[in-house]
């Protein structure tokens, strides 16, 4: 048992420190309560379903390719932006939708490690890694939200708000795609 444990905790770890990065511009652009916990509630959702994503690999089903959806998203905040200059800001939408997406998204790496990794495990495993994985979504998103609230990174996130979340999201998928293609 302590052995899965340490597994998943590694597993995380290694496949989220750029997901923490993502979680800063998120956070960064909170200005509620509320916003901040939309966010948790979509890093939560994103997480969920790459595990599920992961647990249905193992058992050799496929999955739609996901590095599209950044580049989606990237499309839509400059369409926004060219459209009405006098948009409502990010932080002034639902952001569970947008935080799951981008999480599902980025998780290539994710399910790349966790496929090999839930080969093997009991069922009880399993649900002990997802256990484990949803406590270091906690962390992360505290960690992330704390990190994000240090006034000169947020000063310079929100000034440049859409083209800094446009280039997010784009290069973010550039990532994606040359990550699982080259």
């Amino acid at each position: 048992m302590l052995q899965t444990v340490i597994e998943a905790i590694v597993a995380y770890a290694a496949t989220n420190i750029d997901d923490l990065l993502v979680s800063l511009l998120f956070f960064a652009q909170a200005k509620s309560r509320k916003e901040d916990w939309q966010i948790v509630f979509g890093k939560y959702l994103g997480i969920a379903l790459l595990t599920a994503i992961s647990i249905l690999g193992v058992y050799g089903l496929s999955f739609l390719p996901l590095g599209l959806l950044p580049a989606w998203l990237g499309i839509k905040e400059l369409r926004d932006k060219a459209e009405d200059k006098e948009a409502a800001p990010l932080g002034q939408r639902n952001w569970t939708a947008a935080v799951a997406l981008v999480t599902l998204a980025n998780g290539g790496d994710n399910v790349g490690v966790y496929i090999p990794l839930f080969v093997g495990h009991s069922v009880q495993e399993l649900l002990l890694v997802s256990l484990v994985f949803l406590l270091l979504t906690g962390i992360w998103a505290w960690l992330g939200q704390k990190i994000a609230r240090w006034p000169r990174l947020q000063a310079m996130i929100l000034g440049r708000q859409k083209l800094v979340t446009a280039w997010l999201y784009f290069s973010l998928s550039a990532y994606i795609f040359l990550k699982a293609y080259c």
